[in-house]
Formats: structure tokens, C-alpha cells, sequence
């Protein structure tokens, strides 16, 4: 466990506690953004590490891994180790590593692994604040009660403005063992804090409040750091559960003119807001929950799930074709730059929304491609029932009775009528339905259900010469170096490149870049050897590329058969597996 510490005289030691704040109130990208200042002027701030580590260990890991292997290959020595301990690798320090810093790595990797007493030993000589919660944390798993106390002791008397170093303490233990007099004590430093004009003192104060639980000494400091000009809100509560957002939205459903609580974070607002928008559908005021939708796309920082929630509760009241396909798109591009890799149904269920609108709009064409790629994401009999409709409008009866069908074979009820509408042949479609196998998702074939789209050119700016795309089997991963999902899938899309490269399957890293530099100064730490490498962005927006990383498979006449949109690693897998058994030449 992470704790709420400080490192003396770092140049961005306000960010860090602001990442700490906006931590405690359960704003992930707050965090983020604060973290982002504090480690570029200080890469390897111990305290900065240990926020991130926090923000990321639950709810992104596979963020803080592709962050921390990108640390461990062209980081600095102490990056390197810091990348080690986040990673769970041996420790191996370079000769000439901060001593401080290796004596808390050394110490906190003990911690991880349980062994209080290793922690001891590495902290033994140390006279640093950072040093005092992992002694006061394994003094405490030891239960060794009279150190804890003096060692708490001693860091109010070492340290008097940073009392939150002995709330650690004050965490652990009840008051039977450590006496009141040092809960008492530390209170007072920090009421002193509250009082100073500078910033990251009183956000210190704060950050004890919270961990003792003070709330309403929590909310001074909050309002004191609004005085100085902290503008963010500051958490003085735990994150709200989802009964506490419900029953904050159904009070809100109560009022003439809803009123969203102050003090609570975006996210906790915008849920607190849709559980009121779904009481006001619910009690039949259609024109209260569609106004109260509307304002929550206009929220920040609204989750992707909700945002789509939104969405289709507003198609469904009447809302305009034009600004459902303008919103849908904003959806998409919510999801592929959403560090949090929300669920895959998210884009199945943009592009259903987009391929309704343009339906709607007697855009047919851009509706059936549309529902296609709803389709290749896994979007399922809802697709494929959609792909019908719209087929039956272009008047393509023959495709439009396999949509129905595979539909059907799928779970789909209630389409007898149509398919004896559009059947091909004569006799009982209900017996063709039985006849086609159970499809499962994942088993789709790399193939699209009408026609297909051609490349518009046969090579690629590769980094070192053109690459063909046309000849063979290739599979175009197209990336951006500020995209962190993609620096997830090269490495996979590396591998699999030496995987395919013996069935004569080749591919390729296409960089959307707006600048070729920051592909190369990317390209040059990413350590991928098996594919190939180009920059072409014009090329990308020639296949109608938007949302970041999208894989593309091209058969060898340069024909698109299948399209990825996001990082889905057993779709990646899939992949392979199809190319390898249906299309490779080799052993």
C-alpha cells in the first residue's frame, strides 16, 4: 500500500499533492495531468512515483506496465529502478544510483513482500522524511507498539510541517496503543498549516484530515486552498458508492430545477445526474429526463458508458440523425483515447447508433458499412439484423436473408416473416435457420458482408523505402506515438509478426504521426525488430482511420477484409489463428 508522502525542496512537489487531492476524489485524469507536470520537472520524484503507482495499480495496469517497460529500457538509473519495483523485477541498481533512493526501493519492495523486517534494515541510517511512513507501516505489521509510538513521535518533532508523515501511524493503530496525546498532537500541526499562504502546506493538512477521517476539518482546508486559488475541488468524503450516487439522483428527480451537490467529483456528478434522469423516464416525464441527458453530454470528464447511455435514451426521444452521428463519433473517439480501455460493447454500440442515423438520413451506404464494422467488433444478431433492414432497402434480398438467417442462428427471435419476405429459394426458412451452425463470437470469418474496400496505392512510406501492401496476406497496425493503448499492442503486434512472417504473412507498423520525428523517437526506445515500419498518415486517412490503434487485414490483391478498431488482445489472437490456418503458405 501506497501512502501520502513528501520529498523536501522538489520543484513539483505542488503538482504531486494536487495529484494526491484530485487521487482522493476519485478524478483519475486530474491525477494524471498533475502527475505529468511534477515528473517532467523531476523524472524520477519518488513521491510523484508513488501517486502514479496508486492511480494506476487498480484501475490501469496495463498503463503503468507499458509505462514502466518503456522506463525500464531508456530511463535514467534511478527510472530504471523505480521500473523494477513497479514491475515486481529484481532489483539490479547501477553503480552510480541515488543511495536514498535505492535504501526506499530496497525497503518498499520488502513491504510488498511482506517482510516488515527487511524494511527495517534497509531504512536503517536513513534521516529522511520519505523514509518514515515505510518504518511506521512495518513497525506496525511487526506490532511493535512502544517504537511505533516514539518513531511517530519523532517525526511530528523531525518533521512539524509535514504531520500527515504520522497519520500513517494513526491509521494502523487504535488509540489504545498509541495514545491519544499523538492524535492530538498531530491535529494541532496541521491546524497550524491551515493557516500559512503557502499551498502545499495546507494541502498537507489536508491529506491528514482525510486519512484520520476529520471530514469537516477535511472541508476547512479544502476551503482555504479555494482561497489561495487551488481552483479543483477537493475531496472531504470517501468516492461515492453507486447506492449514494442513486440516492443522490433520485433527490435530485425530486427538484423543480436539479441541483448538482457540490464538492462531489465530475464522475460523481454525472452518476448522480443519470440515476435522476432514469427516475424521471421511470415516473413518465420524458421532457425532465431528456433535458437532464442533454446536460450531462455537456458534463467533463463523463464516463464513456454513461455518455452512450445518454445517447440512446436521446435517439429514442427524437433527437436529430445529424447530431446523434456527430455525437457518436465524439463517443468513439472518448473510447480509443480513454486510458481506462472501456469494454469493446462501446464502439459496437457507437457504430449500431451511427449506422441507425445514417438510415435515418436514407444514407444507406455509409449505414451498412457502418453496421459492418459494428459487426467485426462483435456487436452480434443486433448487427446482423440491422445489416438486413438495410439490405432489404438497397434491394439485395439474397444478402439481406443470410443476415437474417446467421441472425437468427444466433438467438435472434421473431424473424420468420422477413425471411419468408426475402427467402432466395422456395420451401420453409425456418428450416434453413436449423440448418446453419451456431456461430460464437470470436468465430466470425475475415471476410465483410457486402463489397469490399480496394487500397488506393500498392506501398507504404516505410522508414527505409516503400513497403508493398499488395502481393501477400498483410496486416496494417496503425499507431501514434501519443496513443498510450498503442504502445500496448506493438509488442504483441511484434510478436506476431515473427509468428506470421514463416506462412508468408507479413506486417506492418503504420505511424499516424502528424510529425515523422515523433514516430522516430518512439520507434527508436520501442525495441520492435520483426515488423515493418513506415510512416504514412495520408495513408491512414485514405482508409478512413480515426480512432487509435486500428488494425486492418489486406488480402494480396490489396482488398480490406477485416477491420480492429482499439486494442483487443484476443481479437489480435484471433487473427493470427485465421491467417495462419486459412491463408499461410509455410510450416
Amino acid at each position: 500500500m501506497w501512502f501520502l508522502w513528501t520529498s523536501l525542496a522538489l520543484a513539483g512537489e505542488i503538482d504531486v499533492w494536487r495529484a494526491r487531492a484530485a487521487l482522493a476524489g476519485g478524478d483519475l485524469y486530474g491525477t494524471m495531468s498533475h502527475l505529468d507536470r511534477a515528473l517532467t520537472e523531476e523524472p524520477a520524484d519518488w513521491s510523484a512515483h508513488a501517486v502514479f503507482r496508486e492511480a494506476l495499480a487498480q484501475e490501469l495496469p496495463w498503463l503503468l506496465t507499458a509505462v514502466y517497460r518503456d522506463l525500464a529500457q531508456s530511463g535514467s538509473p534511478e527510472q530504471r529502478l523505480l521500473a523494477q519495483l513497479a514491475l515486481g523485477e529484481s532489483l539490479s541498481p547501477a553503480p552510480d544510483v541515488d543511495p536514498l533512493l535505492l535504501a526506499l526501493v530496497r525497503a518498499q519492495r520488502s513491504l510488498d513482500h511482506g517482510a516488515a523486517e527487511a524494511t527495517l534494515i534497509a531504512l536503517e541510517g536513513v534521516e529522511d522524511a520519505r523514509a518514515v511512513p515505510l518504518r511506521l507501516q512495518a513497525l506496525a505489521e511487526l506490532q511493535r507498539a512502544g517504537p511505533l509510538r516514539r518513531e511517530a513521535r519523532e517525526a511530528l518533532r523531525s518533521y512539524p510541517e509535514q504531520p500527515q508523515l504520522s497519520a500513517s501511524a494513526l491509521r494502523y493503530e487504535p488509540e489504545a496503543l498509541l495514545g491519544r496525546g499523538l492524535r492530538t498532537q498531530a491535529l494541532s500541526a496541521a491546524s497550524d498549516l491551515v493557516e500559512q499562504d503557502e499551498p502545499a502546506a495546507v494541502y498537507r493538512a489536508h491529506a491528514l484530515y482525510l486519512s484520520m477521517g476529520e471530514r469537516d476539518l477535511a472541508l476547512a482546508a479544502a476551503a482555504r486552498l479555494e482561497a489561495l486559488g487551488e481552483a479543483q475541488e477537493l475531496a472531504a468524503h470517501r468516492p461515492w458508492s453507486e447506492s449514494m450516487a442513486r440516492d443522490v439522483g433520485r433527490l435530485l428527480a425530486m427538484q423543480r430545477s436539479p441541483k448538482l451537490p457540490n464538492g462531489a467529483t465530475p464522475q460523481e456528478q454525472a452518476r448522480a445526474l443519470a440515476w435522476a434522469a432514469r427516475e424521471k423516464a421511470r415516473k413518465g416525464q420524458q421532457a425532465s429526463a431528456q433535458s437532464l441527458w442533454e446536460q450531462l453530454l455537456d458534463m467533463p470528464q463523463v464516463p464513456s458508458p454513461l455518455y452512450l447511455e445518454a445517447l440512446l435514451s436521446l435517439e429514442q426521444t427524437g433527437r436529430s440523425p445529424q447530431q446523434l452521428l456527430i455525437e457518436a463519433e465524439q463517443l468513439r473517439v472518448r473510447v480509443a483515447m480513454d486510458p481506462l480501455r472501456q469494454p469493446d460493447t462501446l464502439l459496437q454500440e457507437a457504430w449500431l447508433l451511427s449506422a441507425r442515423s445514417h438510415r435515418r438520413l436514407g444514407q444507406l451506404e455509409q449505414a451498412l458499412a457502418a453496421a459492418d464494422l459494428a459487426a467485426a467488433l462483435g456487436a452480434g444478431a443486433a448487427a446482423l439484423v440491422l445489416q438486413g433492414e438495410i439490405l432489404e432497402q438497397l434491394g439485395q434480398g439474397s444478402a439481406a436473408f443470410f443476415a437474417y438467417a446467421e441472425a437468427a442462428s444466433l438467438g435472434a427471435e421473431g424473424l420468420e416473416m422477413r425471411l419468408e419476405r426475402v427467402t432466395p429459394v422456395p420451401g420453409n426458412p425456418g428450416a434453413v435457420v436449423q440448418a446453419i451452425p451456431k456461430t460464437q463470437r470470436g468465430e466470425q470469418p475475415l471476410a465483410p458482408t457486402h463489397a469490399p474496400q480496394a487500397l488506393s496505392q500498392e506501398e507504404v512510406q516505410g522508414l527505409d523505402g516503400p513497403l508493398a501492401v499488395k502481393g501477400q496476406w498483410t496486416v496494417l497496425v496503425f499507431w501514434a506515438s501519443w496513443c498510450a493503448p498503442c504502445h500496448v499492442e506493438l509488442p504483441e503486434a511484434d510478436a506476431m509478426a515473427q509468428r506470421l512472417e514463416p506462412h508468408g504473412i507479413q506486417v506492418i507498423a503504420v505511424s499516424m504521426d502528424e510529425r515523422r520525428e515523433d514516430a522516430l523517437k518512439y520507434l527508436s526506445v520501442a525495441g520492435l525488430e520483426h515488423m515493418g515500419q513506415a510512416w504514412d498518415p495520408e495513408f491512414g486517412r485514405s482508409l478512413e482511420v480515426g480512432a487509435l490503434p486500428t488494425t486492418i487485414v489486406v488480402n494480396p490483391d490489396g482488398i480490406v477484409v477485416h477491420t480492429l478498431q482499439g486494442y483487443v488482445s484476443e481479437e489480435l489472437s484471433r487473427i493470427e489463428l485465421q491467417l495462419i490456418e486459412e491463408h499461410g503458405t509455410g510450416e
